[in-house]
């Protein structure tokens, strides 16, 4: 929210809803506008635009953690892993990479 508040606007929340289809429903019928992830942005709905947040140095950016058990046998773990690992290069850094490597044990 403070990318918000640091233009010197302050956001009127009236509604707080969590379910993606419902926001984008909303939105969509004009009741307001919402701010998403770009994985959520593939999915046409009628009158809805997306735009990226930028602040003064530009493209506003979030920071995300995954945890995982370490004797998470689930085979989709993995693949999802590698997906990070592809979309997000920092999250194989170094100190991920062995978070990674204990995950697997």
């Amino acid at each position: 929210m403070s990318k918000f508040t640091d233009s010197g606007g302050i956001p009127n929340i009236i509604l707080h809803e969590v379910g993606v289809h419902k926001i984008k429903g909303l939105v969509s019928a004009g009741l307001g506008i919402s701010v998403t992830w770009e994985s959520c942005t593939g999915e046409g709905y009628a009158g809805i635009v997306y735009r990226q947040v930028h602040d003064g140095s530009g493209p506003s950016h979030v920071s995300f953690t995954a945890h995982w058990r370490k004797s998470n046998q689930n085979p989709a773990l993995e693949s999802f892993l590698d997906i990070l690992r592809e979309r997000y290069p920092d999250f194989s850094s170094p100190l991920a990479s062995a978070t990674f490597a204990k995950a697997a044990v």
